[in-house]
């Protein structure tokens, strides 16, 4: 081999290397974009959760069922009132009245089973956010902060841990 051809030889395989290293650059950065719009297009999901959460506020239902309630109280008496002409409409309402006192126990059993309120004392949820922690390596953990109104905090990433209820028992008595 003459001294021309290794020279050739080593000008090619350098630029071979240098097409191979642009195209795995390339190919990191499409999946660094593809990563970007799949996290945009999760957060785009989650904000909208947040706003039907919002709409269905288990606080405007539990206050429109206890208004239902209050008014379906009041018709009775009022019937009951009239005299037993209206027995069968007396009984109708008596009945309207216990599906709704079922509806208004399910919903607050819903209520306290979900992360809406606090755990300890009943406050509503204040903020709500998600957020990720990348470790080393390819390593990353989606974790979730929670504030509530009494001053509880739930922060999965923190190291120092929860922050502790404020106001032990005072939401309950209110609702």
């Amino acid at each position: 081999m003459t001294l021309e051809t290794i020279f050739y030889t080593q000008i090619t395989s350098v630029i071979a290397f240098i097409f191979v290293v642009f195209g795995v650059y390339r190919l990191l950065v499409q999946q660094k974009d593809a990563t970007i719009e799949q996290l945009k297009e999760r957060l785009t999901y989650l904000e909208t959760k947040v706003k039907d959460f919002e709409k269905q506020s288990p606080d405007v239902m539990v206050e429109s069922l206890h208004r239902r309630v209050e008014i379906a109280k009041a018709e009775i008496l009022r019937l009951k009132d009239e005299g037993e002409e209206y027995k069968g409409q007396v009984t109708g309402k008596e009945e309207e009245l216990h599906g709704l006192k079922f509806k208004l126990e399910k919903l607050a059993a819903l209520l306290a089973d979900s992360d809406l309120v606090c755990p300890d004392c009943g406050a509503p949820l204040v903020t709500r956010n998600y957020y990720t922690i990348y470790g080393p390596g390819d390593q990353d953990a989606d974790v979730e902060y929670a504030e509530y109104e009494c001053g509880y905090v739930r922060d999965e990433g923190n190291e120092r841990g929860n922050r502790p209820c404020g106001a032990r028992g005072t939401f309950e008595g209110e609702t």
